[in-house]
Order: structure tokens, then sequence, then C-alpha cells
């Protein structure tokens, strides 16, 4: 089974594999002979001593991406043919360990790259790390434990673009601030797909060639057991990674709880039924949430998501009211998570079409909370003719620009004389970033408010379907 899947992702990673051209900006395909013939122009016809291959990201199991990068670090044994192939993680499963056995790839589960690197490659050969998917910490001791001139004109790394200026990551922001890096390949992670956002999450990967090399950088204190994947570590608050529905489920119920302490679900809820004044909530239609458990979303993505749900699922809980769920780019763990609290994940649509099913005084309220200003005029145009059956809750659409006045006239005119209770801002003291000591914070709730339009109908507004700004959906 492991084999088929592996075989079946190296045979398209023709189909995945991109590049951006310097004269046009976009994307193009790249075949793989294409990515090996790059890196062979900087291997320069050494011998390649050792190729090593360290992930970090939800160990031993075999995701999508998981298997492409173990596919191209198969591609690279066989086009190098090294004298010695490595593939490091802190866990395996038995088919793959049984499988890169009988491909005479070695594992190794330990090394953290603490000490000093001994014995470098002699002068006609090359080792290459392939850290594509490797956490911040565990890249920049590499560079520490290979820190002098000699190892570093024998050594490639082939890694992610990452964030140059990352607290205490001093050998990683040296290198990516100073060293000559190529762009070598870009790939789409097929689970984050996004619509309702502009952008892609990508992966690029450089090579990298030694530059000048300071020796005042101090060594590095994090281990790889005390940096989770991807700097991205949820203990700050008490949250944990979350690799199954009971640790989402824990995360929730730790946010929940902070949030009753602060009286913020109880104030949240009072202004809930404040708008709805003589109405009744039918439902809660939560609207552009994003990522809350996807282990390549960056930390504080996943952080935001959690507690706007967290919240969601609170009000759903106090006013005892289905709650759905529209957002494109969820994972299918994601989605399966949700399903099981019996949250629904409605198919993918541009949110033109006016709320169903809805009886004498109901209402839906449609919390927007990381939604562009199109969306959230498109979600009131489609019911412009019944605006007493909805509430917002979400960022204020507000000021003039080229913007808001070609394609959120619904909602300029919703703002214009729409009843607003604003949301307090409230910081729970979940850091944006897990390896900086003097991050604010994430504020999920920033310039949130909640609103509700005063008559049934919104004037001047044409009945001719809004077109959204992207319209990728």
């Amino acid at each position: 089974m492991f084999s088929s899947e592996l075989a079946r992702v190296r045979s398209t990673l023709e189909e995945v594999l991109k590049r951006t051209p310097e004269e046009s900006g976009d994307l193009q395909p790249i075949s793989m002979d294409e990515v090996l013939e790059s890196i062979s122009s900087i291997v320069g016809g050494r011998t390649v001593r050792r190729l090593t291959n360290i992930w970090t990201t939800d160990p031993g199991v075999p995701c999508e991406v998981r298997l492409r990068g173990l596919a191209i670090s198969l591609d690279l044994k066989q086009h190098f043919q090294p004298k010695q192939t490595v593939f490091q993680d802190s866990a395996f499963s038995d088919d793959e360990e049984q499988y890169l056995q009988g491909q005479e790839v070695t594992t190794c589960t330990e090394n953290d790259y603490c000490s000093l690197s001994e014995n470098p490659p002699a002068e006609s050969e090359v080792d290459i790390f392939y850290t594509t998917h490797c956490n911040y910490a565990i890249i920049n001791n590499l560079f520490w434990s290979h820190w002098n001139e000699v190892w570093l004109k024998r050594v490639i790394f082939i890694s992610d673009a990452l964030d140059p200026f990352l607290g205490e990551m001093d050998y990683l922001n040296y290198v990516y601030t100073t060293f000559e890096l190529a762009e070598l390949f870009t790939y789409h992670i097929p689970e984050a797909n996004t619509t309702y956002r502009p952008g892609r999450y990508l992966i690029r990967s450089y090579t990298l060639n030694a530059g000048n090399v300071p020796s005042n950088l101090p060594k590095p204190k994090y281990h790889w057991n005390l940096i989770p994947s991807h700097m991205r570590s949820l203990s700050t608050g008490g949250l944990v990674e979350m690799n199954n529905f009971a640790q989402i489920t824990d995360n929730l119920h730790k946010i929940q709880e902070k949030l009753q302490q602060e009286g913020f679900l109880d104030e949240v809820a009072q202004s809930v039924k404040d708008c709805l004044q003589t109405r009744k909530l039918k439902r809660i239609a939560l609207v552009g949430l994003g990522y809350f458990a996807f282990k390549f979303a960056k930390h504080y993505r996943t952080v935001t998501g959690l507690q706007q749900l967290a919240l969601t699922l609170a009000l759903g809980k106090h006013f005892k009211v289905a709650v759905s769920c529209h957002e494109p780019i969820l994972t299918q763990f994601e989605r399966e998570y949700l399903n099981s609290l019996g949250v629904a994940t409605p198919p993918v649509s541009d949110m033109s079409s006016p709320e169903e099913g809805l009886e004498g005084d109901e209402a839906t309220l449609f919390y927007m909370p990381r939604c562009c200003k199109d969306l959230v005029s498109m979600v009131i145009w489609a019911n412009r003719r019944q605006m007493r059956r909805m509430l917002l809750m979400g960022a204020r659409c507000s000021g003039q620009s080229w913007f808001t006045e070609n394609y959120c006239k619904a909602a300029i005119a919703y703002y214009e004389k729409a009843e607003i209770i604003p949301v307090r801002n409230i910081n729970l003291g979940f850091r944006k970033s897990a390896n900086k000591a003097d991050d604010v914070g994430v504020n999920a709730f920033d310039e949130t408010v909640i609103s509700t339009y005063p008559a049934e109908v919104l004037p001047r507004v044409s009945d001719e379907k809004p077109v959204l700004y992207r319209d990728d959906i």
C-alpha cells in the first residue's frame, strides 16, 4: 500500500512542480529534470557523499506532502547516486521504514544537531540536506553545526522560504539575509487551495552558497524536543499540538474557559440578543474561518481560527441553535472534525443565495471573522429583500476606496443605517509566534462589531448580481 501510494505521487511530480520566471513573475511548470539540473549546477561535478532528508512535520504520517517530499528525495538519490541516503524523523510507520530499507535509505530519529559536525566531505565531495518540511530550530542548529568555511563550501541546503527575522534564530537569519539564494522550485500543498482570500500556500525551496562566515554568533539553545514542527508551538496558554479530534476539543475547551472567565461569552451573547430585539435566532453561519488545525498554517492563523471557532460553538450552545461553517480551504481533517460536532460544512459557494427556511421572526447570525469586504457585501446583497432575517458579526466595512466603491456597494448602503454594537477587543494571551518573547499576542476579535439593519429592504441596491474581486470560487 505504501509503495503504491508513493509510486502514484512520484509519477505526478511533473504535474505539480512550478517555478517563477524572472521575466513574468507568474508560476510556470518546471520538470524534475530541470530541478535536478539546477542542483547539479551547484554540485559542480562533485560526488554527493550523503543526502539527508530531515522531516519534522506530523511524524510518521504518510500524507500527500510527506510522500511528495520523499518522492523528490528518491529522485535526488537516483540522480546523484550518493554514498549514503538518510531520512530523518522522530517516528516512522512500519511500512515506511521497511520500504526505505529496501531502497537502501537509512532511517534516523535522534539527531538534533546540537554538537559541531566533524568529518566534512573531501574537497571533491558534497553533502546535501533536504529540509523543506523541517522546523526552524532544527534548521538553525543544522547551520550552526556546520558553521565554518570548509563545511559550508561542501554542503548544499535545500529549504523552504523561511521568515528571515525569527527571534533567536541567529544562524538562520544570517543565512537568509546574507547568503546567495537561488529559487529551485515551488509547489502547491494540495490541502491548502484558497478562494475567500487571495494567495496560495506555497513551498519555495532554495539552495545556498557559502559567503563570509562570522564567528561571533551564539550557540543555539533550542533542541528538537523543545520546539514543535515549524516553530508552531501551541504550548503558550496551555494549548497543544493537534493530531487528533480529542486534542482539538481540548484546545477549544481551554479557550472557552478563558472566554467565560473574562465574561466575554456573556457580553457577546447579550449583544446578539440586543441586535435581535424581538426576533429569534435560528442558526449561526460561520463564514471565512480559515484554518484552525492545519499543520502547515501559520501559528497565529491557527490560534486565531481556534478562538473564533470556540466563540462560535459557545454561542451555538448558548442559543441552542445549529452552526454551519462555510470555508473552502478547510482540510479534510478539519472538515471531519466539524462534522463530528454536528457542524455542517456546505459545498463551496459565492454566498449569493438568500437565507432560506426561516419562518416568522427567525434570523441567521452571519459571523464573518476573516472575510474580504466584497464577500461580506455579497451576503448583504443576497438578503437585500429580507434584511430582518440576518445579523452580521465581523469587522465593519468602512472607508471609501476604489475597491469598496466598486465591489462593496451593498455593504456601503448597509452600514449607512445599520445599528451597530461594538465587541470588546480581548487578548487571551496567545502569542503570534511561539519563539518571540515580546510578541504582543493574537487579537482574534479586533475591530469586531455586531450589526443589524432596521428595515426589511435595503434601498438603492441593484438586483444585478455583484462580481467578486476574486472569481476563483
